[in-house]
């Protein structure tokens, strides 16, 4: 749970003991008074209405970024539409080094994370984008999509230059 620096892990019994060592190096222990508010959150109804009102949410806001991706993107990019998380992963049809495009993003007062770093061989897996969908003002979205479809036909028009 953010803020409270709660969470919990499933591994496999062999692992988990080299895992608690990394989690106690980190921060020593977790906070008691914490895990104990988590605990009583948890279980209530409210959380549980609370989640229903997060997923619908943020579903609104899946759903219209999609709209705005199939608008300006379909001729530049693949994707599915991500079932849980808060990211758009594209893959572009014509692949380039998308690090590249980030300066220019960010002159458009758009931004996006490159896909590179994701791979263990950035520079052999080219034409990847992700996208975060959760912070967006709606009222912008379709512009700030459109600006960013610029910058990459850009780019392409110029490299098949």
């Amino acid at each position: 749970m953010p803020g409270l620096r709660v969470g919990y892990l499933i591994a496999s019994p062999d692992l988990f003991p080299h895992l608690l060592r990394l989690k106690q190096s980190a921060d020593l222990h977790t906070n008691r008074l914490g895990q104990w508010q988590a605990l009583q959150w948890i279980g209530t109804e409210h959380y549980r209405e609370h989640l229903l009102t997060l997923c619908e949410f943020y579903r609104g806001r899946r759903d219209a970024f999609e709209d705005a991706l199939q608008t300006h993107f379909s001729d530049l990019a693949e994707w599915n539409s991500p079932q849980g998380g808060l990211f758009f992963w594209l893959t572009l049809k014509q692949p380039l080094d998308t690090r590249t495009l980030l300066d220019a993003a960010l002159a458009q007062d758009v931004a996006f994370m490159p896909g590179e770093p994701f791979f263990a061989d950035p520079d052999a897996n080219h034409g990847h984008l992700r996208l975060n969908f959760s912070h967006i003002d709606p009222a912008r979205l379709n512009e700030g999509i459109k600006r960013l479809a610029s910058v990459v036909r850009a780019a392409q028009n110029l490299k098949a230059a």
